[in-house]
């Protein structure tokens, strides 16, 4: 996690980093809450609707260990030179990203088999935020010594919504081989489309985007430049690697 922040980063400072990569490691250990640990509705419900309550009052909550990391981070965003500015933002993507989340549990929770989920694709690229990506990235822009990133929104907010599906769409090429196997998952692999139709999606994602932020790239905004790093490396993470994918047994 904390080579992730530092990659997309470089130039940034440990200090500057430490939140991000605290952010990383939070939001996965959601996910393997969400993906693990939870077996019903009414406890995944609970666990999200705490993490909301959290997120849009400031107000602490030690009852459980994430809820508990997620008071803390929320509290040390608040600290960020342009939290202010962007706590709008920010609560609508978590909620957005909690939204996904169930999204998805109640999709692959209630699949029969291999047939296809009974909602569609477009539904499906509705919630791709459960990947959790602006939760993550968001810091970066809030913890930005430069004001200046509040003018240039209208071409960084966009580039990171095709940026967030574009990650979603590249972690299920590399997982669908295993989840297609495992009551519970989620992926757009499931629903009747093709891994070449995927990588189209993909690709146009990342075009799209890139479009977007072609004006600041030309003039090395760095936040520009952080998104480019983001999707790249995510994008070429999943095609080497996989978190999640269940170990072999040892013979």
């Amino acid at each position: 996690m904390a080579m992730t922040a530092a990659v997309m980063s470089p130039w940034r400072s440990v200090s500057e980093l430490r939140l991000c990569a605290r952010m990383y490691v939070w939001a996965y250990a959601l996910d393997d809450f969400t993906e693990r640990d939870t077996t019903d509705l009414a406890s995944l419900d609970e666990m999200l609707g705490r993490c909301r309550t959290i997120v849009h009052t400031g107000a602490c909550d030690t009852s459980d260990p994430l809820l508990g990391a997620l008071s803390g981070l929320h509290k040390e965003l608040t600290r960020q030179p342009l939290y202010p500015a962007l706590s709008a933002l920010w609560t609508e993507k978590f909620d957005e990203g909690m939204r996904g989340l169930r999204y998805d549990w109640l999709a692959g929770h209630g699949r029969k088999g291999s047939a296809p989920p009974d909602n569609g694709v477009a539904e499906y690229l509705d919630h791709t935020e459960s990947i959790l990506v602006w939760i993550t990235h968001l810091p970066r822009w809030m913890s930005h010594q430069d004001p200046g990133l509040l003018d240039r929104l209208d071409a960084l907010i966009p580039a990171l919504e095709d940026f967030s599906v574009t990650i979603r769409l590249a972690n299920d090429l590399s997982t669908y081989a295993w989840e297609k196997d495992q009551q519970g998952q989620n992926n757009i692999l499931m629903y009747g489309v093709s891994a070449d139709w995927v990588q189209e999606q993909l690709d146009a994602r990342i075009a799209s985007g890139k479009r977007h932020l072609a004006p600041l790239l030309s003039e090395h905004f760095p936040p520009a430049v952080e998104l480019i790093r983001c999707v790249e490396w995510s994008v070429t993470f999943y095609a080497l690697a996989d978190f999640r994918k269940p170990q072999e047994p040892h013979a």
